[in-house]
């Protein structure tokens, strides 16, 4: 049953139809599908798609069911057409992260103010003609009584005015340490007259007018540069700035003037104040926009389930910087000191009689939901039009009553809303356009005004209220023509923003009746605000709001529905939707594994295929948002569990299709890369899921066809599978060959076949097709071979000669092409010789030379800051769209200056894109020579360039080139940055001394001046941790403190590893509560892993594990697959072992579906059994399981770790029989021996006295070039799915000699083992190094073994902390 007032507005519709009937020819109930005295067709039912019934009203569920609440407070700006402000976030305020991301915050803007009180003037009514009447209360009146009641603060605030001591008024400056102060004794106005001024401000009020914020500034220069400026002349340079300040640039250069004029003793007049406040607020509201752009941003983050990343990360910590920003509060404290000097107003840039101030602020009041500072604002402007005999603007009252409803306060609003009926009636308002649409604009702003008291009575939780505006609107006799005396007809936006509303209140259920409803009607509509009164179907805004709410509600069912409904509609739905409905799907999907089969896959067939039919797909790889990965791998894998290897396929080979649409349709002005299917991105998706096809059960199920495929996708985006893909292509073929007939097999097909066999020739296997049984294919099967490329003639040509000699290879050939025997294609007549297929051009290397020439450059000042705020930050889809808009410029001949090139070249040095960084250098190379007129400036742009390219080089991983800049800057007499050292050092490694390397740079750093900046600390302290230099860390750590940094969790985090490294325990306890202690702590895992480790290696202690892990699940910082290994160290090897609860962690695990098992949690439970339990019969039959385990397919187990593990029970138990077995199987896996696995068999062999074989195995091994780490023992275990080649050769580590010579020394060898160590001399280790192992020759034989460090640093005894 309906509540009372939908009652009554479904039963008066009558009487509004009677009243529109003859204007539109249509009924309004005919449209609505009513009865003929009532809506009751808008009464709804009990499902979601009908209205029909005794379900929840049009007022909400809240009536009759427990499923639907409204919040009874609203903290939105409402809706308002007029004051809609669209933005994208921008760059001025970001952050510093941990790793040291160089980027600065925005600066503070914060006005600060001790005011003495004073009693405020009483205030008068707005209502100018009819305020004589008697009785009659104004609206101001009324309100501030209403508020008065409301809030108890307020009454002291209405009393007390705005009077300041202005010498106790401060801006605060743009450079954090300096603050400029107010001197209110100082009247210093400049020598100039009016006149004189008025001339003096031409060019820059032409710059203004041209909105030309490079010509505002040449200008300001000159007349701030004259003897001495106006206090006019300073204020036309601020409202010239303010003009010309682009949309999302900080204050920066509008402070800078002002705190000037402060520091010349110029004293502000109302001008001042009036352009500064109007400045903040204009910032403000920009703030506000980001903020929401960008909470939304994140909401739909989450919404997807992207996984936490550094986009993520940023996007939150941007959001804290903005908050931190106080525009508004120093905007309100400019105007009180404004107010203070004894004036009435402070005018607007057209000075005496432009209140454009207090309408800015009034709507600034809006978005922070301040009623008191409203109602204080809005006296100002009464006294302002009341001084003028004006009338007040109808937004006025939009505003005030907006604010009311953000605050939550309806009667505040009713109040606001009556008064502006009665002036509208009485023609008591203007509007604030004068144009000739002034009736248009009239209407809509009128219109708008009612639709917000309808949608503020929902969003506070009175429906029913909101409900009868709309009852009035639907009965108003005014037509389309209506004035803004009349009650408004209902538009579209009427009927979206009822929607809205209930959305906004959480009462989703209600906001799905009324959508329901809207896909009834018939028509639609062009314009949101056209008064027909009649409603029409939801526009797209409506569709995606509608479809998020219920995807936040979990309301799949509904989801689903709609979703199917727009398709059949061919409405346009955003491509985030999409998206969202497969990943809400594959929700449900495992929440419910009783669906049937088929509907799961109907379902995902329906939602992939929604997804792949815009052509913008790509995006959802490409946006760097965390979720392509885990998404596409849950698809896939859903698919391969149902058995539909066709959909697994077609979501894989549509990733080639986004990158070849995208490249099809791109502009150089679009977010779209025209080369978007080599992007790494896309690369290492296609990278990641092919495991899920190439796994032995799946890829038996594979036809050729489906094989192909598969190559077709791995060839195209040069993965690092393809040679095994290109094995699978041709075994599927010769499974298949007995059965195929000619048309079988189509061109791609048989080009796929000769590029998969040229890419394996050399190692295939006789059970391999190969480029010769290829072509007798061909001719058996009467095919000629000229549809292959002319490279891959060529290649053919070459391997048959190679394999055949040139007369058998042309004979062959000639047989193949009888219908052509021009074969001199394949093996031209004048070159037989086998020629070289693997030659690539070199990439153009970056100049390393400094030559000017003088070109004529445009260096485009607006496209350097357009690039420089929006795109120079550290998300690497701004990065890249930054660099798209570079590369636009160019075509058009535009650069930008050299520091925005700089800061350009390392975000993409950041990404790891070479040639982007290439291409940027040269650029600036011709932006620098164009400066041969101004040397100070062009040397200063190359030293900033050199420098950036130092940082970006190294943070590609090409040290040695970046080196080569640091040089030129130490050559040219500079020195690079903290930031260019600290990323120096932190890319050092792969040398057998790493540390010494990264102290030598830092002592270069401090021996040139350089001030070490947090990212430098950083990073040397985490070098110093990793060399257990622990003394040296915590001075560093002391020092860093001193000099006023606050040191971050990284900083804690190196240190407490460092001590943990060197078993100082309760030194890692005192930093770790400190660290806990500082304000601004964010649990992170690593630090907690760190003491874990300590307590379960170093320090062997359960129950200090134990209280580690539990701190981080009451913090609710989610576990990490090394928090898992160290909970089941921890079980399966302290004593007394518990292995049960080890068993236990690692069931948690499994059920973790955040977390990947890998070959570090099979090692740690075989280590648990065989060498802590002794149980070899256990420790091999956990080994043996692993093959089979779901995880392990994908995470290509079992890996070395895992086999090392196992050797290592072996060597413990003195089973070494067994070691051979197991090494056998390991190369039948293609698994490459790494070092520490050769240390346990030399350890094992030679503990049973067979040191001959120890020997072999050590000399089998080969050293590295002298000062290079040993690559390759670690390469399994990184994030890549890339395997070594068994055939690579197996480096020694240290460890490796250390585990030679104890074993010759435990046979009894000692000269054995001194030439052993005159060989480790002659590697040249670190003295710390060769000091260690050469101290083994003092050990007592019977203790030879003790404490020699055989393990991995991925082994269950010593992975370190992540």
């Amino acid at each position: 049953m309906l509540p009372k007032v939908a009652s009554q507005i479904l039963q008066h519709t009558s009487r509004a139809v009677a009243a529109v009937q003859g204007q539109t020819g249509h009924a309004v109930r005919s449209v609505l599908q009513t009865g003929s005295t009532n809506l009751g067709q808008w009464n709804p039912g009990s499902s979601s798609s009908g209205w029909n019934g005794s379900g929840p009203s049009s007022g909400g569920a809240k009536f009759h069911s427990s499923s639907s609440r409204f919040h009874t407070s609203y903290t939105g700006a409402g809706r308002s057409v007029a004051h809609a402000d669209a933005s994208s976030s921008y760059s001025d305020a970001v952050d510093t992260s941990d790793e040291g991301f160089e980027l600065v915050a925005a600066k503070d803007n914060t006005i600060s103010i001790r005011s003495k009180r004073r009693p405020r003037s009483s205030s008068l009514s707005f209502t100018l003609q009819v305020q004589k009447e008697p009785g009659h209360r104004g609206v101001l009146k009324a309100i501030k009584q209403h508020v008065r009641s409301r809030h108890a603060f307020a009454v002291s605030k209405d009393t007390a005015g705005a009077e300041s001591d202005l010498s106790d008024v401060a801006l605060l400056d743009q450079a954090p340490t300096s603050t400029n102060i107010l001197d209110p004794g100082a009247s210093k106005e400049g020598p100039s007259s009016p006149k004189e001024d008025s001339e003096a401000v031409a060019g820059l009020f032409s710059a203004k007018n041209a909105n030309d914020l490079e010509g505002v500034k040449r200008e300001s220069e000159a007349l701030r540069s004259s003897q001495p400026p106006s206090v006019f002349v300073y204020n036309s340079i601020l409202e010239a700035l303010r003009v010309t300040r682009p949309f999302g640039a900080p204050l920066d250069d509008i402070m800078t003037v002002y705190n000037e004029m402060i520091a010349l003793s110029i004293r502000p007049n109302v001008g001042t104040y009036g352009t500064l406040i109007l400045s903040l607020t204009d910032r403000d509201r920009e703030v506000s926009t980001a903020i929401k752009n960008t909470e939304k941003r994140l909401q739909q983050r989450h919404l997807i389930g992207a996984a936490a990343d550094e986009e993520g990360e940023f996007l939150e910590k941007h959001v804290e910087s903005l908050r931190a920003e106080q525009n508004f509060t120093s905007a309100m404290t400019l105007l009180k000191t404004a107010r203070a000097t004894g004036r009435k107003a402070v005018w607007g840039p057209n000075q005496v009689g432009d209140l454009s101030v207090y309408g800015a602020l009034l709507r600034s009041c809006v978005g922070h939901a301040d009623v008191v500072s409203a109602v204080e604002i809005f006296s100002y402007l009464e006294q302002g039009l009341n001084a003028f005999d004006k009338l007040p603007y109808a937004s006025l009252y939009m505003d005030m009553i907006l604010v009311h409803i953000a605050a939550g306060d309806m009667s505040g609003a009713e109040i606001i809303f009556e008064e502006y009926q009665r002036l509208a009636r009485d023609g008591g308002l203007r509007v604030f356009n004068n144009s000739a649409d002034y009736e248009d604009t009239a209407q809509h702003l009128h219109m708008i005004v009612w639709n917000n008291m309808v949608q503020g009575h929902i969003k506070c939780g009175q429906p029913q209220e909101g409900l009868k505006l709309l009852e009035r609107m639907m009965d108003s006799e005014a037509g389309v023509d209506f004035t803004t005396a009349d009650v408004p007809r209902p538009s579209p936006a009427t009927y979206f923003g009822i929607v809205h509303s209930f959305i906004n209140t959480g009462d989703v259920n209600s906001a799905l009746i009324w959508f329901n409803k809207l896909l009834q009607q018939k028509d639609s509509s062009d314009s949101v605000l056209s008064p027909s009164g009649l409603p029409v179907k939801p526009d797209h805004s409506v569709w995606t709001e509608m479809l998020i709410a219920l995807a936040k509600a979990d309301m799949v069912d509904d989801f689903n529905r709609l979703m199917l409904l727009a398709a059949q509609q061919e409405v346009s739905v955003s491509l985030y939707c999409r998206i969202l409905g497969v990943k809400l799907s594959l929700d449900h999907i495992d929440a419910h594994p009783e669906m049937d089969s088929q509907t799961i896959i109907e379902t995902l067939d329906f939602f992939v295929d929604t997804v792949n039919n815009r052509w913008d797909s790509y995006l959802w790889i490409a946006d760097g948002n965390g979720v392509s990965s885990s998404l596409l791998q849950r698809l896939i894998q859903t698919y391969l569990r149902l058995g539909n290897t066709s959909s697994a396929l077609r979501v894989l080979q549509s990733l080639v299709h986004y990158g070849e649409v995208a490249a099809s349709k791109t502009t150089s002005d679009e977010f779209v890369d025209a080369k978007l299917e080599q992007s790494r991105s896309l690369r290492n998706s296609v990278q990641e899921l092919l495991p899920f096809f190439t796994a032995e059960e799946i890829a038996s199920s594979l036809s050729l066809q489906d094989v192909y495929g598969l190559w077709y996708v791995a060839d195209h985006m040069n993965v690092e599978q393809i040679q095994s893909v290109c094995a699978m292509l041709l075994s599927s073929y010769a499974a298949a060959l007995p059965t195929l007939r000619r048309e079988d097999i189509k061109v791609g097909l048989w080009h796929a076949l000769f590029r998969a066999a040229l890419s394996l020739d050399r190692i295939s296997g006789p059970e391999l097709p190969t480029v010769e049984s290829l072509v007798c294919d061909l001719v058996r099967m009467k095919r000629a071979p000229f549809f292959m490329s002319p490279t891959t003639r060529r290649e053919v040509g070459d391997r048959l000669t190679a394999a055949l000699g040139i007369e058998e290879a042309k004979a062959l050939l000639l047989s193949a092409c009888k219908s052509n025997p021009d074969i001199t294609s394949f093996i031209p007549e004048v070159d037989a010789s086998v020629h070289s297929l693997e030659s690539a051009p070199e990439s153009p290397s970056i100049p390393l030379s400094y030559e000017f020439a003088t070109p004529v450059v445009n260096v485009d000042p607006y496209h350097s800051r357009f690039i420089d705020e929006n795109y120079s930050s550290l998300v690497p889809s701004q990065v890249l769209q930054g660099y798209r808009k570079f590369e636009a410029g160019l075509k058009d001949g535009v650069y930008p200056n050299a520091e925005v090139l700089g800061r350009l070249i390392n975000a993409v040095g950041r990404l790891g894109e070479l040639q982007k960084v290439r291409n940027l250098y040269e650029a600036s190379q011709t932006v620098l020579a164009s400066l041969n007129h101004d040397k100070r400036l062009q040397s200063v742009g190359w030293f900033q360039v050199e420098d950036q390219m130092v940082i970006a080089l190294a943070h590609a991983g090409e040290t040695d080139a970046a080196h080569v800049h640091r040089t030129r800057i130490l050559e040219h007499g500079g020195t690079p940055s903290a930031d260019a050292y600290a990323a120096l050092i932190q890319r050092v490694k792969d040398t057998t001394d790493d540390t010494a390397n990264a102290m030598t740079l830092f002592q270069e750093a401090r021996a040139r001046g350089v001030s070490p900046n947090i990212f430098l600390y950083n990073t040397v302290i985490s070098k110093l941790a990793k060399a257990r230099k622990v003394d040296y860390a915590l001075e560093l750590f002391q020092e860093m403190k001193a000099a006023g940094f606050r040191p971050t969790s990284v900083t804690y985090g190196a240190v407490i590893a460092a001590c943990c490294r060197v078993g100082d325990a309760q030194s890692a306890e005192i930093l770790f509560q400190e660290m806990s202690s500082q304000p601004n702590f964010k649990p992170r895992v690593p630090p907690f892993n760190t003491m874990m480790q300590l307590y379960t290696h170093t320090k062997p202690d359960r129950e200090r594990v134990l209280y580690y892990a539990n701190a981080l699940r009451r913090a609710h910082v989610y576990f990490t697959a090394h928090t898992y290994k160290l909970l089941m160290d921890a079980y399966g090897t302290i004593e007394p072992l518990d292995l049960s609860a080890m068993e236990d962690t690692f069931k948690t695990l499994e059920a973790d579906r955040k977390v990947a098992i890998n070959g570090t949690h099979w090692a740690s439970m075989i280590n648990a059994y065989g060498c802590a339990g002794k149980d070899l019969d256990k420790a091999i039959s956990t080994f043996e399981s692993i093959a089979a385990h779901p995880s392990s397919h994908a995470a290509k187990l079992p890996d070395p770790i895992c086999y090392e593990a196992m050797l290592n029970v072996l060597v413990t138990l003195k089973r070494t029989d067994l070691i051979p077995e197991y090494l056998e199987r390991m190369e039948k896996a293609h698994i490459h021996m790494t070092a520490y696995v050769a240390n346990l068999v030399i350890k094992g062999f030679a503990a049973a006295g067979n040191i001959e074989q120890a020997r072999d195995v050590f000399e089998g091994l080969t050293d590295p070039p002298q000062g290079v780490a040993a690559p390759n023992n670690h390469a399994a275990y990184d994030s890549s799915p890339r395997r070594v080649s068994t055939m690579e050769p197996v480096f020694r580590e240290p460890s490796t000699w250390e585990t030679m010579i104890r074993a010759e020394l435990g046979n009894g060898n000692r000269d054995n083992a001194l030439v052993l160590l005159e060989r480790l001399k002659a590697r040249r280790f670190p003295p710390a190094v060769y000091g260690r192992i050469s101290g083994i020759l003092s050990t007592d034989p019977v203790s030879i073994w003790d404490g020699v460090g055989l393990a991995s640093p991925q082994s269950p005894q010593s992975l370190p902390s992540e």
